[in-house]
C-alpha cells in the first residue's frame, strides 16, 4: 500500500540521461580527427563510439572526412544510432584555421538544435602546441550542455616532466 519503502515500489519517475543505463543523445566533437581512416586517433574515435553505442547511447559525430571517400563507410557500418558530420579537409579547408572555424560553426548548429544532453570533446593541439578548447567551452557555455574532455598524449607527459625538473 502506502507504507511501501522506496525499493519496494515500481520506478515511474523520470531518470535524467545517463544514470541507471538510462541512454543520453551524445554530441561528440572531434575537430581535428578524421574517423573515417585507420590511425590511432580515427580508430579509437570509432571504439569509443562502438561502445556507447552498444550501451544504447545515440551520438551525432562532428569530425573531419569527405563524403566521397570509401572509408566513410567505416562510420556508416556502426550502425543507425550516429548519425555524422563531415568537416571536409579539401580546397580551402585544407587550412587548419578555416578548417576549424567550420568544425566550431557546425558544432555549435548541432548543440543548438537541443538534440544532445551532453558535449564530449576531443580537443585538437593548436597551432601554438597547447589544446584548444575554447571553441568546446564557448559551446557548453551557450547550449548549457555539460562538457566532458578527453585530453591525452604527450602534453600529460610534458607536465609531469616539467614538474619533476622544478622539484630537483
Amino acid at each position: 500500500g502506502d507504507d511501501a519503502s522506496d525499493t519496494d515500489r515500481p520506478i515511474t519517475e523520470q531518470v535524467p540521461p545517463g544514470r541507471d543505463g538510462v541512454p543520453m543523445n551524445i554530441l561528440f566533437v572531434a575537430r581535428a580527427v578524421n574517423a573515417t581512416l585507420d590511425y590511432g586517433d580515427g580508430v579509437h574515435v570509432r571504439e569509443l563510439i562502438s561502445a556507447w553505442l552498444r550501451q544504447g547511447h545515440r551520438v551525432h559525430l562532428i569530425c573531419l572526412g569527405e563524403t566521397t571517400s570509401a572509408p566513410v563507410e567505416r562510420l556508416a557500418q556502426l550502425g543507425e544510432k550516429l548519425r555524422y558530420t563531415l568537416v571536409p579537409t579539401t580546397g580551402l579547408l585544407r587550412f587548419y584555421p578555416l578548417r576549424q572555424l567550420v568544425a566550431a560553426k557546425t558544432a555549435f548548429e548541432a548543440a543548438m538544435r537541443g538534440e544532445s544532453q551532453v558535449i564530449y570533446a576531443r580537443p585538437p593541439v593548436g597551432l601554438s602546441g597547447a589544446f584548444d578548447v575554447a571553441p568546446e567551452i564557448f559551446l557548453s557555455q551557450l547550449s548549457g550542455l555539460p562538457l566532458v574532455f578527453e585530453i591525452n598524449g604527450w602534453a600529460e607527459s610534458e607536465i609531469m616532466d616539467k614538474l619533476a625538473a622544478k622539484s630537483c
